[in-house]
């Protein structure tokens, strides 16, 4: 189903969401605007369940698109107000593979975004913008470290303000933890545990070292993300 409202009128109203100025009738069409992509997301996601990948998938809620519009963004260019996401059991190179399927399957108006060599604050995955019904829906394949190293960095977003996202000082970045380690100390390490994730499945694609230092540096890496899941999964409680 294509928007029922045309894109000069979908920036019109991304313009009066992020200046607060919404009526009754702004909501409605919003609904309505979100249920099309709602519809083109459904379309998505039932094909690449007949490729094979199982997904999980979200419209963007209204706060996190006023929020994404307050970053100058307008509406009509907005890729990921419709989003899927395929996590694999494997490393680059089978990324690669399920990128190189989505893209045959869905045609030439696919666009790739890797997003592996040219990180955007430490994120690390590949996009693949689709359209149904002339609506973009955004796929994101990533590994099971990239999915990792993401979801914590979400559910800190959504604690701490989600402008480290996008490379937003943190407010509060002196504020303890635990004694002696901050909130920006936490970010600190996260920049750096991208950094290894990178690294190992580097080597992991280009098998570059020996098997000595490749099975040390992945166990360096599987302990970096054991300590990150227990952090994803502590963060409610101990985070504040």
């Amino acid at each position: 189903m294509p928007l029922p409202v045309s894109r000069s009128a979908l920036d019109a109203l991304g313009r009066r969401l992020r200046q607060g100025e919404v009526t009754d009738a702004d909501w409605l069409l919003l609904h309505a605007v979100l249920d099309s992509y709602q519809r083109a997301l459904d379309e998505v996601q039932a094909t690449l369940a007949a490729l094979g990948y199982a997904s999980t998938s979200r419209v963007k809620s209204t706060g996190t698109l006023i929020d994404k519009l307050n970053r100058g963004t307008s509406f009509k260019s907005v890729q990921d107000v419709a989003g899927v996401r395929i996590v694999i059991d494997g490393g680059c190179s089978e990324q690669d593979e399920v990128v190189d399927a989505i893209v045959r399957e869905f045609g030439a108006s696919s666009r790739v975004v890797d997003r592996r060599a040219n990180p955007t604050h430490g994120y690390r995955a590949v996009h693949v913008i689709v359209r149904r019904d002339e609506l973009p829906v955004e796929i994101q394949v990533r590994t099971t470290p990239q999915d990792i190293w993401a979801q914590t960095i979400e559910r800190l977003a959504d604690r701490w303000g989600r402008g480290i996202r996008y490379g937003e000082p943190l407010v509060g970045a002196d504020i303890e933890i635990v004694p002696g380690y901050t909130r920006g100390h936490l970010l600190e390490t996260l920049d750096r545990a991208t950094e290894v994730i990178a690294r190992f499945e580097d080597m992991q694609r280009e098998r570059s070292l020996d098997q000595v230092a490749f099975t040390e540096l992945e166990e360096s890496t599987n302990d970096l993300l054991a300590a990150i899941s227990d952090l994803y999964g502590g963060i409610d409680d101990a985070l504040g």
